[in-house]
């Protein structure tokens, strides 16, 4: 079984990036574009875990991993920010989105991503 990431990011550079990096470590990756995009492939579909971007046009990265849990609370959600000082919120803790759930913008390291997705660190 292969494991699978949906990227919910709109910088259409960085999720092109990120998917790339991860399918050459041979995880499948799909991009959602914006928050409506990725409910709609999480009702379609599994995915092990979502890296979301906090900052997309339509729903904030919060408001689409509390939307998103309440249809695949077996993903593992990622906030994914450029924002140092995001701390995620009470509702967020709740389902177990903590801080090390947190990827911050620029990531210099990716192999960190890929380490915090198959929970190989914390």
């Amino acid at each position: 079984m292969v494991f699978s990431v949906l990227i919910i990011e709109d910088e259409e550079i960085l999720s092109s990036i990120l998917k790339e990096f991860l399918e050459g470590l041979e995880l499948e990756a799909d991009i959602a574009e914006n928050g409506e995009e990725a409910i709609t492939k999480l009702k379609l579909r599994t995915y092990d875990a979502a890296i979301v971007d906090q900052g997309l046009p339509d729903l904030s990265g919060d408001d689409i991993i509390l939307n998103a849990y309440a249809i695949r609370p077996d993903v593992r959600y990622f906030i994914y920010t450029g924002d140092h000082t995001y701390k995620p919120s009470e509702e967020l803790l709740s389902i177990g989105v903590d801080e090390n759930s947190v990827i911050f913008k620029p990531v210099f390291d990716m192999m960190t991503i890929y380490n915090k997705i198959l929970n190989l660190e914390n």
